[in-house]
């Protein structure tokens, strides 16, 4: 029983952090239908940017580069920030020209700039893990319950913060001008166009809120295990995949989060908190 009861704590961090990586790729499927595999690389990259943020020196291109050393908060306010910018660029270089051609050829493209995006890492960083800088929270001794499940404190600040996460997003696409453009824009394009919804800000829109996500849940992976390698977003990628599958690739802000739950071990995490989000 304490074995299962710490796996099944173990399950929901690790699942907090994936489910923040399935609506990343629920946003932007719900929208154009695309399972953008850049993602993966948007995950890292979030991990990446905060490390460096965070350090008073990284080495970049094999030299080192003095860095501004902020705090925790800020630095994954900035790498969410520069993101979901990059998130935007992707989309107006990469997708937006292929709205029109057959599907797979857009999908073809996520696959090129997930290439490009963790071959530039390695440039950039090396392909080498980059330890995960110390800071406050993550020094606190955990938190014991019934005697033998072991939580850290920074694993109920990355649960809380999947959680307020998704139920920001969810009120942002219930309530908001913008939300309810995506909506209107994933359920008939052309009649959202019609009416002079602005189709391509509401898809651009759901690009940087992806990005932010994806890297939200990078940073908070590398926080949790301590490192960042330009590879880890492939592991994510299909998690990731799984619980948007989970989530049947739909945007609804009339349904709840937390529809499905299956063994007790990752899985149980994320399909715990897989939503089921419908524009």
């Amino acid at each position: 029983m304490d074995y299962f009861g710490q796996l099944l704590a173990n399950g929901l961090v690790l699942g907090a952090i994936y489910a923040l990586t399935a609506v990343a790729y629920t946003l932007v499927y719900g929208v154009v239908r695309l399972v953008n595999f850049a993602f993966g690389e948007l995950f890292m990259l979030g991990a990446f940017l905060t490390v460096s943020l965070m350090a008073s020196e990284v080495q970049l291109f094999g030299a080192t580069v003095p860095m501004p050393a902020l705090s925790f908060p800020l630095a994954a306010l900035v790498a969410i920030a520069l993101t979901a910018l990059l998130g935007i660029i992707i989309d107006y270089l990469a997708y937006r020209p292929l709205r029109k051609a057959p599907r797979l050829a857009p999908l073809i493209s996520s696959i090129a700039v997930s290439v490009v995006l963790q071959s530039v890492a390695q440039t950039i960083w090396g392909s080498e893990q980059v330890h995960f800088p110390d800071f406050g929270l993550a020094d606190l001794d955990p938190i014991v319950f019934f005697d033998s499940i072991y939580i850290r404190v920074m694993d109920i600040v990355v649960m809380a913060a999947a959680i307020l996460a998704m139920i920001g997003l969810s009120l942002f696409i219930a309530y908001s001008k913008l939300g309810r453009a995506m909506r209107a824009s994933a359920e008939d394009p052309m009649a959202a166009t019609l009416l002079g919804i602005p189709v391509n800000r509401a898809i651009a829109a759901a690009f940087a809120l992806g990005s932010g996500f994806a890297a939200l849940a990078g940073l908070l992976y590398a926080q949790s295990y301590g490192f960042a390698h330009a590879t880890m977003g492939f592991s994510a990628r299909p998690q990731g995949v799984d619980g948007s599958s989970a989530g049947r690739h739909r945007l609804d802000s009339r349904r709840g989060f937390g529809r499905r739950a299956a063994r007790p071990d990752r899985s149980l995490g994320r399909r715990l908190y897989a939503g089921w989000i419908r524009l």
